[in-house]
């Protein structure tokens, strides 16, 4: 079902954009939906998620975030980042920190889009 395994992104972040394109040439598991849109906004909105300020995996009616989303995608992913999955070994609350200092920055990184952006390749995916 094509609402079972989303990935909510930003879609005015470039950074955001690049990494579920880059997910979406390795796995097929996945469908993606901006967090600006309708649909992510009534996720966000059922789970209280007003405040977060990262990736959301969908995964039926549960979720995951920040890095522990990451590394679940990467683990369903072909090479070479299946094998980003071995961070799981790293503390979540570093690995959350690292992800936070990223997230907290990508604008500055790689600025932000004027419009929500839906990367190519991806308009059969997109939810």
């Amino acid at each position: 079902m094509k609402d079972e395994n989303v990935i909510l992104y930003d879609g005015y972040c470039p950074t955001c954009n690049f990494s579920v394109k880059l997910a979406s040439q390795f796995t097929d598991r996945y469908y993606y939906s901006p967090i600006q849109s309708e649909f992510s906004q009534e996720f966000i909105k059922k789970k209280k998620l007003e405040n977060v300020d990262s990736i959301i995996l969908k995964k039926g009616d549960d979720y995951m975030i920040k890095s522990n989303a990451v590394l679940e995608i990467a683990k369903h992913c072909k090479s070479p980042i299946k094998y980003f999955y071995f961070l799981r070994y790293i503390p979540k609350s570093l690995r959350d920190y690292i992800y936070d200092v990223i997230a907290k920055n990508r604008f500055k990184l790689t600025g932000k889009y004027k419009t929500c952006q839906i990367p190519k390749g991806l308009l059969g995916r997109i939810i």
